[in-house]
């Protein structure tokens, strides 16, 4: 189901709102924005120029659109348009493990739980030692899903 999902997900990837901040003026601005690597990228691509805005919109991608490009490299590496951001990725000199990392990161620092589960298990490992390995009166109710998710029994 999953798969199914991505499906539409890739299609409308290329549609994503532009970044207005982060890309430069007219069509490849918008393709910068849009993050369509097809347009910046490559022999015949139209915006070469725009490549450094490109790679600075990947560095600063805000969470809810990165998370859209990590569950796209998850469910479908092979499509067309993750192979076109791998070789993006891979021009900018930029790792996405890397780029990852920062988010969860940030995430663990704004103890954002949600995210952290979803797409950071080291974070989410020491988020539950930190919080889920102390007496039960300690734990806050806010770490109680978190406390679950990793065995231990908490109230509900």
């Amino acid at each position: 189901m999953r798969k199914f999902l991505l499906a539409g997900w890739v299609a409308c990837l290329p549609l994503l709102s532009p970044l207005p901040a982060l890309a430069n003026e007219g069509a490849c601005g918008e393709a910068v924005g849009a993050l369509q690597p097809d347009t910046v990228f490559g022999a015949s691509a139209p915006c070469a120029s725009s490549q450094p805005a490109f790679c600075a919109t990947l560095q600063q991608l805000p969470r809810d659109r990165f998370e859209t490009l990590s569950t796209l490299f998850d469910a479908a590496p092979d499509s067309h348009y993750a192979q076109q951001m791998r070789e993006a990725l891979k021009a900018c000199k930029l790792d996405f493990a890397a780029l990852q990392y920062n988010q969860c990161q940030a995430a663990y620092r704004r103890e954002e739980l949600g995210y952290i589960l979803r797409s950071c298990p080291n974070e989410a490992w020491s988020l539950a030692r930190t919080q889920c390995e102390r007496n039960l009166e300690t734990i806050s109710p806010r770490y109680y899903e978190l406390c679950r998710r990793f065995g231990r029994n908490v109230p509900r």
